[in-house]
């Protein structure tokens, strides 16, 4: 029997995935291009064999979304894909940005919380103790959810550096905090700040894998180099360095963004996620109300690339 094919936009639209995830995994030979610019088609079967349900990843992963240029979504990540890893099993975030807005986004008001990730890391306090539930008010869900939890900040926790930095181990600090509760919480997600401080070292040592968003501008490679070293540096120092992972954002439909994923790919291959995740008003909607973007806009197109990013990553 003949193949059954699909043009790239159907096939889109019925996994609930953008036309430049699709192409990434064109890029990634996980799929067979059929036909040229917009007459390109793709294999049914392929299709619903890559996106196929499958038995996920049970490991426990502790993920750090890092990249100290500011404004790529890296709050708008840790907030979503904590969620979604929490419909999986209970999950603990953890703001290691001064500036708290993952802390606010989960509506919680960050100058009054009394113990935050600054008393873990500068005071030694336990981590459990620090641990804030999310309750959320959520649109009714066909399953009841896991739990979501978070360790807050705020300003408080920009003098970190200066408190820790010479410390024996210090670059472990949150690395081993999280020993305490690994056997709570399967998915741990970090929201790191946007340089290249001890917060941000911390964060890389704790974690399996480091999620670097890269957002579709014209100088979004630029700095990539400078933070992989870093990386390096901190993975030398461990037995089992985290798996290294780039994550286009804020991607729109144009040409400009095809030539920047290009370069992306071109730098760093299979290191490249497939899934990308596109721009919306929406997320700076959910930001002002304080609510998680999957919460407030569950079919958002955004929130469709999130919980296809969740399945990438699980092995879904």
């Amino acid at each position: 029997m003949a193949p059954q094919r699909i043009d790239l936009t159907e096939a889109a639209s019925q996994y609930q995935v953008s036309t430049h995830t699709l192409r990434n995994y064109i890029r990634s030979k996980r799929l067979t291009q059929y036909g040229q610019g917009k007459a390109i088609q793709l294999d049914r079967d392929e299709l619903t064999a890559l996106f196929a349900a499958k038995n996920p990843d049970t490991r426990r992963r502790v993920f750090a979304i890092c990249n100290h240029k500011g404004g790529v979504a890296k709050t708008t990540t840790a907030g979503a894909l904590g969620w979604f890893l929490s419909r999986r099993a209970p999950t603990l975030m953890i703001d290691a940005d001064p500036q708290g807005h993952l802390t606010q986004v989960c509506g919680l008001d960050s100058d009054g919380l009394e113990r935050t990730l600054y008393e873990v890391m500068v005071k030694g306090l336990p981590i459990q103790e620090a641990i804030s539930p999310i309750i959320l008010q959520e649109p009714p869900l066909e399953f009841e959810p896991s739990s979501l939890s978070i360790v807050g900040s705020n300003l408080e926790l920009a003098e970190t550096t200066m408190q820790v930095t010479g410390r024996p181990w210090w670059a472990k600090i949150l690395r081993n905090a999280l020993k305490a509760v690994q056997e709570d919480y399967p998915y741990v997600v970090i929201d790191c700040p946007p340089n290249l401080d001890a917060l941000t070292v911390n964060a890389i040592a704790a974690a399996t894998d480091v999620i670097v968003p890269v957002d579709m501008g014209a100088f979004s490679l630029r700095g990539t180099v400078k933070l992989l070293e870093i990386m390096r540096h901190v993975s030398e120092e461990l037995a089992d360095a985290p798996n290294v992972w780039f994550l286009a954002t804020r991607v729109e439909p144009n040409q400009f963004t095809e030539d920047v994923l290009d370069q992306l790919w071109q730098a760093y291959d299979n290191r490249v996620l497939n899934t990308v995740i596109r721009k919306a008003v929406d997320v700076g909607r959910s930001q002002m109300y304080r609510c998680p973007l999957p919460v407030m806009f569950p079919n958002n197109m955004t929130t469709h690339d999130y919980a296809a990013l969740t399945r990438e990553l699980l092995n879904e």
